[in-house]
């Protein structure tokens, strides 16, 4: 799943530093959702640090899907901005499906398709390298 979406990334028209610099930040993206997942999912749930196999490669998945919204638009040190908060939504959204509201979802595809999708989109407008906030914009792509 992980190759397939660094491959949507890399999508970049016929200009191989766009694909490049697509797949590049969908991998950095999911490798900081990855490791923020697992960091909160261990200070979230009283298991070892080891029994987090799941929730480290689930936050790969939902950080790649997050960091699909604009992966040639955005610099790589944003890319991991965008992947350290969507791994931290997705742990979140997790517990809260799961434990606080008792939803069965087994493979938790409503915390990282609703919740990194969400924030992928939203995130759009702050670290889009011509129109975010974070670059000058005026705010337009969250108005959107």
């Amino acid at each position: 799943v992980w190759a397939a979406l660094m491959a949507i990334g890399g999508s970049g028209g016929s200009d191989g530093m766009y694909a490049a610099r697509g797949a590049c930040n969908v991998l950095v993206a999911g490798s900081a959702g990855g490791l923020s997942a697992l960091a909160l999912c261990s200070t979230l749930t009283s298991r070892s640090i080891d029994d987090h196999t799941a929730s480290v490669l689930y936050g790969v998945v939902a950080c790649s899907i997050g960091m699909s919204g604009c992966p040639l638009r955005c610099d790589f040190y944003c890319a991991f901005f965008v992947g350290l908060i969507g791994g931290a939504l997705y742990a979140l959204f997790s517990k809260i499906v799961t434990h606080k509201l008792g939803l069965d979802d087994p493979l938790e595809g409503f915390s990282y398709h609703f919740a990194c999708g969400l924030w992928g989109t939203i995130a759009t407008g702050f670290f889009d390298e011509e129109d975010g906030v974070f670059h000058e914009g005026d705010g337009y792509l969250l108005a959107l």
